[in-house]
């Protein structure tokens, strides 16, 4: 059995890399370039996240998203979670901000990237 019927649709598409799409699809799209979060914006994005998706507290996805913001330099709000997911409370934040500089590929001794380019 099959059904005729006319249906009005609407689709609304996201990409982070327009480059990466065939020029062909792009065409079809009204494309709208959005700007980067504010700092407030952020903040409230983050907080909201770490109230309503983890339980957690104002005070405590305030601190992940100055953390985030200011030692990591990342406006992504993915970042946040990734911390908020980490830290079973407001103490650890400090702890996984710093492992995350000092383990973080930007913080990467010269020499030892370059024994990494002899090396392949």
């Amino acid at each position: 059995m099959s059904v005729n019927r006319r249906q009005k649709l609407t689709i609304f598409a996201t990409c982070n890399k327009k480059y990466r799409l065939a020029p062909e699809m792009l065409s079809r799209f009204l494309k709208f370039h959005l700007q980067p979060y504010t700092y407030a914006e952020f903040k409230m994005i983050t907080t909201t996240i770490a109230e309503k998706r983890f339980k957690r507290s104002v005070e405590f996805g305030e601190n992940v998203a100055d953390a985030v913001w200011h030692e990591m330099r990342s406006g992504d709000v993915r970042d946040c979670i990734k911390v908020i997911r980490l830290c079973k409370d407001i103490d650890q934040i400090e702890v996984i901000m710093k492992a995350l500089q000092a383990y973080s590929e930007n913080n990467r001794p010269a020499d030892l990237e370059e024994e990494e380019l002899n090396y392949k």
